[in-house]
């Protein structure tokens, strides 16, 4: 079991992991509650850091909406979000018309990197 300060780091680095995925993803805690199945009041104190512990069971239906595991989420690098082919189209169109975007959506539409448990890709 991780000692008090390792645990508050923890929580402190999966509170900001999923917060920049819920940003990404454009959610309220309001919809990020509905969609995961929680009280709404408990997606408040968690992005709020009032809730120091969270509940695996808690944290794992918060990753689940992302399509992410609790895992992912701790990894050192988080997951792509999955465009869908529509969403891919509009980036390609958006980078032809301007090219200063061209990078970010050649790393939004690259194929993802599945990366293994023994830390190969």
């Amino acid at each position: 079991m991780p000692k008090p300060n390792e645990r508050d780091k923890i929580t402190t680095q999966l509170r900001a992991r999923l917060l920049v995925l819920r940003n990404m993803h454009q959610l309220t805690d309001t919809a990020w509650a509905r969609a995961a199945h929680v009280r709404q009041q408990d997606v408040s104190r968690f992005t709020t850091g009032r809730m120091t512990y969270p509940r695996l069971d808690f944290l794992d239906a918060l990753c689940r909406v992302f399509q992410i595991t609790l895992a992912d989420a701790l990894a050192p690098d988080l997951p792509k979000p999955s465009l869908t082919r529509a969403q891919q189209e509009l980036l390609i169109n958006v980078a032809a018309m301007e090219p200063s975007f061209r990078h970010a959506v050649e790393r939004l539409t690259a194929p993802r990197r599945v990366r293994r448990r023994d830390g190969s890709r």
